[in-house]
């Protein structure tokens, strides 16, 4: 049972499953109840990791999948973030907003490579931005260095030099 081996491989290693998020496609969303994978999913759930629909706004996920698997977030995928200037996109965005936040789950933008892109998502009210004009990806060993070289308390808020 992987749910089951890894919620224990996990626990033996000391954490918790709740500092966990699984990521799952939106392109690999099973449409159908009894999928051995959907049950995966859901005992990992109710074990305490999160799930997160990665990539959404690419895929073919229909809204009773997404519905269905119950994840804690959905993850904006970057093509959108990446044309955020158009108003239509922007719109395609709050329509997923209305929809995470109408079913209680957070909306993460992946992307974020510009002042720009921070700039609309900050105002679309996302909840969490990922991107290279945050950080760039990094081994552990230099996230303390990383941390310690800027003020964190303030992050992302308007003059603190910050993203802004």
């Amino acid at each position: 049972n992987f749910s089951k081996d890894f919620n224990d491989l996990i626990r033996a290693r000391g954490f918790a499953p709740d500092g966990f998020a699984i990521e799952i496609l939106e392109s690999i969303l099973i449409e159908t109840r009894d999928d051995p994978a959907v049950r995966t999913m859901h005992e990992l759930s109710e074990a305490g990791f999160e799930l997160h629909i990665d990539d959404f706004g690419t895929g073919y996920a229909s809204l009773a999948s997404v519905v269905r698997l119950k994840a804690d977030a959905l993850k904006i995928d970057k093509s959108l973030v990446h044309d955020i200037q158009n108003t239509r996109t922007q719109r395609v965005i709050g329509a997923i907003h209305s929809m995470a936040k109408g079913t209680n789950m957070r909306l993460i933008a992946e992307g974020a490579e510009t002042r720009d892109h921070i700039h609309h998502l900050r105002g679309m009210d996302v909840d969490e931005v990922q991107g290279y004009k945050i950080a760039v990806p990094m081994p552990a060993s230099e996230l303390r260095n990383w941390m310690d070289a800027r003020d964190l308390s303030n992050w992302g808020q308007e003059g603190t030099g910050q993203v802004a």
